[in-house]
């Protein structure tokens, strides 16, 4: 039986007129570009045992296990710093021989730490396996990714004979770049609600500048690091001074903050034993993660827990 995913995408070009800048040639505005998307399961180029398991995987997810594509399928509607980065990302297509052990890394990795009704709301539409996700900035360096989220996707790369012998730090790398990207991609996207028992737990008009600062004393200009301790950020109710930069904290980056070190960090860890110290750490700590259990089925703590064998 096949399944097909079709999405119409309407490109429409839109000229901006202003009194002192005009086009008279329509030509200049150039055509927009035609992207097709037309997907079937199973692919029908890997073993038939690793493409029932995509249909297996589809049937329980609602998702696509896609190894087939173009570049431009996966990258199209992909934002970087304002431009598209349909010119900035190439990736690269999947070793067939080697999809049945990438589903079982992302398996191993990523969905057995998701209850599977959750996933089946929450999954992206698309996941992607590639061999290399590669990003050409536009400031002129390349970045090697081994995950990504992109318009309701994600993208797994490694889909090649490193398999073979993934050491414990590759199995941890990948972990933490596959479950960065989707828990980012779920607050993003607002596909989460969090309790404002958290929120209120924390001043957020509350000014915690950490950065350079410059000031001219008395005709001269001077600059100089801010630094805010560790502790003062802690006794506010917030984890990252990394994050503060001359401006309050927003909501959705301190929430990103705390599953970021659950994911860091084990609950029993001398890390969180030394945040949960503070009265305000702990309190919004325990209000998310019974809030995450009770409302979702998941534990975010037990991101922080992992621990994988090489091959």
């Amino acid at each position: 039986m096949k399944y097909h995913a079709y999405q119409y995408i309407v490109g429409i070009a839109i000229a901006v007129l202003t009194v002192t800048a005009c086009s008279s040639n329509d030509d200049e505005l150039g055509s927009p570009t035609k992207v097709e998307f037309d997907f079937s399961i199973p692919q029908g180029l890997a073993d038939a045992a690793t493409d029932n398991r995509i249909v297996e995987l589809y049937n329980k997810y609602n998702t696509y296990f896609l190894y087939e594509y173009t570049n431009e399928q996966v990258t199209f509607g992909f934002q970087s710093g304002g431009s598209n980065m349909l010119n900035e990302l190439d990736i690269s297509k999947p070793e067939i021989n080697y999809v049945g052990k990438e589903l079982d890394l992302i398996q191993k990795t990523f969905l057995d730490f998701y209850p599977d009704d959750f996933l089946k709301k929450n999954l992206p539409f698309k996941v992607y396996l590639a061999k290399d996700i590669v990003w050409n900035t536009p400031w002129g360096m390349t970045a090697y990714w081994a995950a990504t989220t992109g318009d309701n996707c994600l993208i797994c790369a490694w889909c090649d004979n490193r398999l073979e012998s993934l050491t414990e730090q590759q199995y941890y790398d990948f972990f933490d770049y596959v479950n960065r990207n989707y828990l980012t991609w779920l607050i993003n996207g607002g596909k989460l609600a969090f309790p404002d028992a958290f929120f209120n737990v924390s001043d957020y008009t509350q000014e915690i500048y950490n950065g350079w600062n410059s000031y001219i004393y008395p005709d001269e200009c001077h600059v100089e690091w801010v630094y805010i301790p560790e502790a003062q950020v802690l006794e506010a109710g917030f984890l990252d001074s990394n994050y503060t930069w001359n401006a309050s904290q927003s909501r959705s980056t301190d929430i990103e903050n705390y599953l970021k070190y659950m994911r860091y960090f084990a609950p029993d860890s001398e890390q969180w034993q030394y945040y949960l110290s503070f009265p305000k750490v702990k309190e919004k700590y325990d209000i998310l993660r019974n809030f995450m259990i009770a409302t979702y089925g998941w534990d975010p703590a037990k991101l922080g827990a992992v621990s994988f064998p090489s091959n």
